[in-house]
């Protein structure tokens, strides 16, 4: 169970996480922040479970969890009161690594999403936009994080490709310190220039210069990564050309 009222205790954020959303089971958290969004759901609401059990990734990917184990949560975010929009992958990104980092775990950054300790995924992201009228209205900032998972919590296919922080240092974290240090940073991070943002996650990133591969309208991409360029766009030289794409940030077109 995730005690709310000792996240919040930690917490030294303005406006992200003043209200959490706490369920014992829920299919997605992200799902569920666009239906509190319908209901009025506030700025920087967190919706949290201890059992996500249809958690969604990138290209209608499944995120598994372990159950009162890992972090699975996310932030209701209004459009008109953050910046460009297409950064919050990347300030995401930012905060989950950082968090590790609060607690002796140096984490990289592994474009477009992942999180990495030890070169094994130990978080993802999964930013949601919705626009209305061709204007974006409210964004969700889906996060997961392992936490303290054992080995045989993942599944036999990502045994040897997953970690956790418990895995990684031998001990035991409290949920909702390492939730608490998460929401922080990524406020902080809300607050900062383009500029700012990208020279972070740059610093961050454990690929610059390296080969890569990753999906892009569904045919798989490998070359160089480079950077960022100056619009948070991927910069990758692929076959000898320099090519850019764009973060990881999913539009949904709002119908009402």
């Amino acid at each position: 169970m995730i005690f709310t009222q000792l996240v919040q205790a930690n917490l030294t954020t303005k406006f992200i996480g003043k209200t959490i959303e706490y369920y014992q089971i829920l299919e997605s958290t992200n799902s569920e922040a666009w239906e509190l969004i319908k209901d009025g759901g506030a700025h920087g609401t967190v919706v949290i479970t201890d059992n996500q059990t249809s958690g969604k990734g990138r290209r209608s990917n499944i995120w598994i969890s372990a159950p009162s184990r890992s972090l699975t949560f996310s932030v209701i975010l209004s459009a008109e009161k953050i910046g460009d929009l297409k950064m919050l992958p990347l300030t995401a990104a930012i905060a989950a690594a950082d968090a590790f980092k609060a607690f002796g775990l140096p984490a990289e950054l592994k474009w477009p999403n992942d999180i990495l300790i030890n070169q094994k995924k130990a978080g993802g992201i999964l930013s949601e936009s919705k626009y209305r009228g061709g204007e974006p209205s409210s964004a969700v900032v889906g996060i997961g994080l392992n936490v303290n998972e054992e080995k045989e919590d993942f599944p036999a296919v990502l045994a040897d490709l997953a970690t956790s922080m418990y895995l990684a240092s031998g001990n035991r974290q409290q949920r909702e310190r390492v939730l608490a240090e998460c929401l922080n940073v990524f406020e902080h991070c809300l607050m900062l220039s383009n500029d700012d943002v990208i020279q972070k996650w740059t610093k961050r990133c454990g690929h610059i210069g390296k080969q890569i591969s990753f999906s892009s309208g569904g045919e798989t991409v490998s070359g160089i990564f480079t950077g960022l360029n100056d619009s948070g766009t991927a910069v990758v030289e692929v076959n000898g050309k320099q090519k850019t794409y764009s973060p990881a940030m999913i539009s949904i077109e709002a119908n009402s």
